[in-house]
């Protein structure tokens, strides 16, 4: 290739690049915060993140179908054909690995996957708060109120005083 197709072939590349930080950039601010909104521009913002939503969730649809769809075809063709050479596995495997991506950050950016996030988010920082002795002292987890035993049926039931006290003993080794 002559260096004049390989600058051409370079710059293509930076535009492309360059179009999709734009619409990255576009994406991320069109994510902005909601509290200082109110009215027509509250619905307009809430609006325009639905329909991205919404948007991303057919992208992702219609990809799988596009690949359920192609592949189905594929391997009827190759069931047809007389040689047995698993071809049809190129196209398969690799689509397939792409597909298993685009479905992780599908989910990553849903609403389970922000709320799944979160809440692993805040009980970390409740870990390490612990970790590091600057939780809230006064907190205790919560101990059972009731003992329970398993009935001659196997249900469990409240235990008698009598229960719980032949059970300490039996645990002790004094019974």
């Amino acid at each position: 290739m002559s260096e004049e197709h390989h600058r051409r072939r370079r710059e293509r590349l930076e535009r492309k690049l360059a179009s999709e930080n734009e619409r990255w950039a576009d994406v991320q601010s069109s994510s902005q915060p909601l509290e200082n909104l109110s009215g027509p521009e509250l619905e307009a913002q809430l609006r325009k993140q639905v329909e991205a939503r919404i948007q991303r969730r057919n992208a992702f649809y219609m990809h799988l179908l596009v690949y359920v769809g192609i592949n189905l075809f594929l391997w009827l063709i190759w069931l047809s054909e007389p040689s047995k050479e698993l071809w049809p596995l190129y196209v398969s495997l690799p689509w397939g690995v792409g597909l298993a991506a685009h479905a992780m950050v599908f989910y990553q950016n849903s609403s389970w996957g922000l709320q799944r996030r979160e809440q692993t988010i805040r009980r970390e920082i409740e870990l390490e708060k612990r970790r590091l002795g600057l939780a809230d002292e006064t907190y205790e987890k919560p101990k059972r109120d009731q003992v329970m035993r398993l009935s001659d049926d196997g249900e469990m039931i409240p235990a008698d005083d009598d229960d719980v006290q032949q059970t300490a003993k039996a645990k002790r080794g004094q019974l």
